[in-house]
């Protein structure tokens, strides 16, 4: 039975430091400092709401990944995972589960947008 509790540490020890490790690569930003950032029209800038949501309108530069789609995983392989990658959704719930997701794969620097898309709009 000690083995079985010595195991189960183990392994609780190695998520919980699998978890730290990804927090390291990840910013949430306020709106002012995310404006400066995606004045750079070379970065990878995600829009993680729905194309209906995102035909309402975007941040310029913007390239529509629907977290909520079938096919969010094999769009973020596409991206470059070395390079940071930038997101946002409508308020911040979706684009953090995305960011959760895009550093699980194996991006190396995500940055949000703190507060979405709606607090782009309200800046």
């Amino acid at each position: 039975m000690r083995t079985y509790y010595t195991l189960f540490l183990f392994l609780f020890l190695g998520v919980a430091c699998s978890e730290a490790q990804n927090t390291e690569n990840y910013s949430l930003v306020s709106t002012q400092e995310f404006s400066k950032m995606v004045e750079d029209e070379s970065i990878q800038l995600i829009d993680v709401r729905t194309p209906g949501e995102y035909g309402g309108g975007t941040i310029a530069h913007a390239e529509n990944i629907d977290y909520l789609g079938g096919n969010f995983e094999a769009k973020v392989k596409e991206l470059n995972l070395e390079q940071p990658i930038y997101l946002f959704c409508q308020s911040g719930g979706r684009s953090k589960k995305a960011s959760d997701q895009l550093l699980k794969l194996g991006a190396k620097e995500v940055i949000e947008l703190d507060g979405g898309y709606g607090a782009w709009q309200s800046r």
